[in-house]
């Protein structure tokens, strides 16, 4: 008589948050410690002097009239960029509900909007120019393509993306928010070199990274993207 293996013992696995679940998360504990903004050091205004020039050399080269913000966060720099909030329409995404309601009511008018959304799962709106700064460097590689593909379909003229130009290999993550540096124009998104790379290192945990910043694309040069099996077990 064949006997079957005893069933295993020990606590149930813990599933793995949505983006939503972990950045709420974050957003409520004030995870990265920043006394300046809940979106984190690299948020702070000290940190993101090149990254709002950056953003304003874009609108007024490509006179951009309409903005998606994909991972808005808490406008605390966006608010500063000459011309983006005052000269355009815009639209800050964000994956915390109580965020958008709160920027909402500090920020929002007939020109600025905010909405919920995962662009992990959601659509994207499109617009001249889809800014996605410092987000997708949180999430797994899986994620960061399905975002790239609404991004693709949101038929947008431009995106404007944080970039790691000098990594060679993307790594991937594990669900728990913290990040690494991602190469957008490394496998597995592939993504032609930009025709714009803006320079916006700033120190973070005492090390700086060589080649990050604000890369430019036009949507339409990014290729179809496919999800390779290695990473269909991710959310």
């Amino acid at each position: 008589m064949v006997h079957s293996p005893p069933p295993p013992t020990g606590p149930e696995p813990v599933p793995e948050p949505t983006p939503q679940e972990l950045f709420t998360w974050i957003f409520h504990t004030n995870y990265w410690g920043s006394e300046e903004s809940v979106s984190g050091h690299g948020s702070e205004l000290s940190e993101t002097v090149d990254v709002r020039q950056a953003v304003a050399r874009v609108l007024d080269r490509y006179r951009v009239r309409s903005v998606v913000d994909a991972g808005c966060g808490d406008l605390n720099w966006q608010r500063h960029v000459p011309g983006l909030l005052d000269r355009t329409r815009y639209l800050g995404l964000d994956v915390v509900t109580e965020l958008i309601t709160r920027n909402r009511q500090r920020h929002g008018n007939q020109r600025v909007r905010f909405a919920h959304a995962d662009i992990t799962r959601d659509p994207i709106p499109p617009a001249d120019l889809v800014i996605c700064r410092d987000c997708m460097v949180h999430l797994t590689n899986a994620q960061i393509l399905r975002a790239l593909q609404h991004v693709v379909a949101s038929g947008s003229a431009h995106l404007l993306a944080t970039t790691y130009s000098a990594e060679p290999v993307n790594q991937d993550r594990f669900h728990d928010g913290h990040w690494r540096p991602v190469n957008l124009s490394a496998p597995p998104f592939s993504l032609p070199p930009p025709i714009e790379l803006y320079n916006t290192d700033y120190r973070d945990d005492g090390r700086n990274h060589p080649g990050n910043g604000l890369g430019l694309w036009p949507v339409e040069c990014i290729p179809a993207l496919e999800m390779p099996v290695s990473t269909l077990a991710y959310r």
